[in-house]
């Protein structure tokens, strides 16, 4: 789902209809893997993006997602 937030819960729920039995920081380890193989630099990360206190999004064009409250 390009540009939207993707909170851990609602990722850990996907991924569980999916036969994957995760917590919530499981799924953050499994981010922290993804940007490893996809980002320019990982540490750094421009297309799997972390939005504080809401979960992830993914910005194909690399553009900084808005952070609304």
């Amino acid at each position: 789902n390009p540009m939207t937030v993707m909170s851990r819960l609602r990722l850990t729920r996907q991924l569980s209809e999916q036969g994957c039995a995760l917590s919530e920081r499981s799924v953050d380890a499994l981010v922290c893997r993804l940007r490893q193989v996809v980002e320019d630099d990982p540490a750094e990360p421009r297309l799997i993006q972390t939005i504080r206190g809401r979960g992830y999004a993914f910005s194909p064009s690399g553009a900084v997602m808005p952070v609304h409250s």
